[in-house]
């Protein structure tokens, strides 16, 4: 089981970091075009901003999974050299139970704001809200399964 899962994240994260890059360089590519249109050309187009923003929750998303998985999330240090193994080990057991709670809230509420919006388009681009909101519950999966990884290489 160890293995399959370790096999599926390897891909997950090959997939994630291209995706990654990719939309981030289409931010970037969309702005420095409006950027040109508007103050050159005098000519902008209208939708950029709403889909920079889109592409901007997605990469937010994406970036927060990589983060967690690479232990670059924000986080509190504590001091626990003065405590005993069994009190460490508490603490660690508390921390991941809250880290999976919190992960699996991601999975159920980002659902739901995906169910209750997948019928709501955006203002000026036909997108759907519901696949907007897909970013969250998709990196909450994956998440799950990165921080699943660590958690058992922890063990």
């Amino acid at each position: 089981m160890k293995v399959i899962l370790y096999r599926i994240n390897s891909i997950i994260l090959k997939v994630l970091k291209s995706a990654l890059i990719i939309l981030f360089a289409s931010l970037i590519l969309l702005m420095v075009v409006n950027v040109f249109l508007r103050y050159v050309l005098s000519k902008p187009l209208f939708w950029v901003t709403e889909i920079c923003s889109y592409v901007l929750l997605y990469l937010i998303m994406g970036g927060a999974t990589l983060a967690l998985y690479y232990g670059n999330h924000i986080s509190i240090n504590i001091d626990l050299s003065k405590l005993g193994a069994i009190a460490k080990r508490i603490i660690d057991i508390i921390s991941t139970i809250a880290a999976y709670i919190l992960i699996i809230a991601f999975i159920i509420y980002g659902s739901i704001l995906v169910c209750e919006n997948i019928s709501s388009y955006t203002g000026t681009v036909p997108i759907s809200m519901g696949l907007v909101y897909l970013a969250v519950p998709v990196n909450a999966v994956i998440m799950l399964l990165l921080y699943s990884e660590k958690v058992i290489k922890r063990k």
